[in-house]
């Protein structure tokens, strides 16, 4: 890909951080043994992050005869985690939901997290300065030594293995009903990264706490050695002093932190061969991000998805649940629309429809309009855009695709994101995100070989996935790729298939405007985004 697009601009659309190890992690059966692995090795602090949590979630789904030591649900793990040991600290950050969301949400959280757990739990709800917007983050920090990011959140209906199973009976939800496949991605991470993340958590715990909105600092600019331990300078400029329970945010990380032999943190240990390492030494940050009215928004990425977009030469591959941003149907339709260019292969893999009927009324109509756009202005200048989704080969009547919850973007091979992001306005404008990315240009050139190489061993394995097919060879080289993945949604035997583009409806389009804003919700912004997708959908 073409970097001085991605990188030649400012501001950066991202803060790099040094790596020891990366790896990712595929579906919430890879992700959450791997995270309590992790967490029985804490002993200072667990913190946690997210869009949504269930006290009873459960983590694993042992065989009939494996023997678990610890308890599997979510908050019965924290709390023996907190028993077994006695310096420990956990933290916990949830979305203050809507009541759009109140019937899908375990009650009293709050009470059951905070008041009805182990003293050393903590939990804090996190509220959002911009009317319409949610905290949306999912990531979790163990001791300052290992970090996961992604889409998945520690919550009840994500456990899923990579075959995705019709009929697997482990993918239960609490109350013992079953529930469709779920694909989703999760990176885990070592090194001085870690803390900075760690700093960036202390940063939003400090203004879910705080009754005065708390300005994001450069991500950069954080530091162990800093007074706070990774407090901004505005937060300390307050005083805004550490509750006693909260001193293991100030703690400096055990001895022995660094990666080496026969480290227990080691990332290929704890997920035993599971993950698919990344030899990455750098790795971006990106955040969507605001604090107030007041201050100006952190849009960090949607300037790394419009620059990977427009600097990309060969392959676009993306994992998302929705795609309905502007800004990056625009960004495509863009390059499309550059004669100067080369021709890209374009790779959607979506839901094959909306998670609720209450989501298709109001984000179905607009994402297939978005859709058709981008695949109308793609075929006119030349370019191969496909949507895939994941589906039973049989075609079995009630049995639904696998569920594509996924936030992932592959550019060139040269570039991989992973985070909480999806391709919709609300993500990368209004609502609190966070990504990590890996990319050759940050390498050195040994080392950027390599990265390239296993970014496209993850790009086919994922395809493969999909596929339901044990070889991921086929879908390896760029060259050909699209031909490959043609030929696998006609393979009657594979799981892939394409999603037709089918001729935009009529949708409500004021509240699609209001569920998916690109900025706080005001009568202004509504009338300014609603004139602005219209008039962009119609040309």
């Amino acid at each position: 890909m073409n970097f001085e697009t991605l990188l030649g601009q400012e501001p950066a659309p991202w803060c790099t951080a040094e790596a020891h190890q990366t790896a990712v992690l595929v579906d919430a059966e890879d992700y959450y043994a791997t995270f309590c692995r992790a967490a029985l090795l804490a002993k200072r602090s667990v913190c946690l992050a997210g869009w949504q949590f269930d006290s009873l979630a459960r983590l694993l789904r042992p065989a009939p005869g494996e023997e678990v030591d610890h308890p599997i649900e979510l908050l019965p793990f924290l709390e023996h985690l907190c028993e077994r040991s006695p310096t420990l600290e956990v933290f916990i950050l949830a979305w203050d939901y809507s009541l759009v969301y109140a019937l899908e949400r375990e009650w009293l959280q709050r009470l059951k997290f905070e008041f009805q757990s182990h003293p050393r739990v903590h939990f804090a709800f996190s509220s959002h300065p911009g009317i319409g917007g949610c905290l949306h983050q999912k990531y979790a920090l163990i001791d300052s030594r290992v970090a996961f990011v992604g889409g998945l959140d520690l919550c009840d209906s994500r456990w899923d293995t990579r075959a995705h199973g019709v009929a697997d009976p482990r993918r239960r939800d609490v109350h013992g009903n079953p529930y469709k496949a779920f694909h989703d991605i999760q990176v885990a991470l070592r090194g001085p990264v870690v803390k900075q993340l760690r700093g960036f958590f202390r940063e939003s715990w400090e203004r879910a706490r705080s009754d005065e909105p708390i300005p994001s600092q450069p991500i950069s600019t954080i530091s162990a050695a800093s007074p706070a331990s990774g407090a901004p300078a505005s937060v300390r400029s307050q005083e805004i002093r550490p509750l006693p329970s909260e001193q293991a945010l100030d703690s400096p990380p055990p001895e022995g932190a660094e990666a080496g032999a026969g480290d227990p943190f080691d990332l290929q240990r704890l997920s035993r061969g599971r993950g698919f390492p990344l030899g990455a030494t750098r790795l971006g940050l990106s955040r969507t991000d605001i604090i107030s009215v007041l201050h100006p928004p952190t849009l960090e990425v949607q300037a790394l998805f419009e620059r990977a977009i427009l600097g990309a030469e060969r392959l676009l591959y993306i994992e998302t649940q929705y795609f309905t941003s502007l800004a990056i149907a625009q960004a495509m339709c863009r390059r499309f629309s550059d004669p100067e260019r080369s021709k890209l292969d374009v790779i959607l893999v979506m839901p094959a429809g909306a998670d609720t009927p209450k989501e298709d009324l109001v984000l179905g109509a607009r994402q297939r309009a978005v859709r058709h756009r981008v695949a109308r202005v793609a075929e006119q200048h030349g370019h191969r855009f496909r949507v895939l989704k994941s589906a039973d080969p049989a075609g079995r009547p009630g049995v639904p695709a696998t569920f594509i919850h996924s936030k992932l973007l592959i550019v060139d091979d040269e570039l991989l994101n992973i985070g909480s992001a999806n391709l919709t306005n609300r993500s990368m404008g209004l609502d609190t995100e966070l990504s990590v990315s890996c990319a050759t240009a940050l390498e050195s050139p040994r080392d950027a070989a390599r990265l390239r190489g296993e970014i496209a061993a993850l790009r086919a394995d994922l395809l493969a996935e999909h596929a339901g097919s044990a070889d991921a060879s086929r879908f390896l080289s760029i060259d050909g790729l699209i031909e490959a993945v043609d030929e696998a949604c006609n393979d009657a035997q594979s799981k892939l298939r394409c999603l037709p583009i089918s001729e935009p409806e009529r949708g409500n389009e004021l509240l699609t405007t209001i569920f998916d804003p690109s900025r706080p919700l005001d009568w202004e912004s509504v009338d300014e985004s609603l004139r602005d997708a219209q008039d962009w959908l119609r040309t």
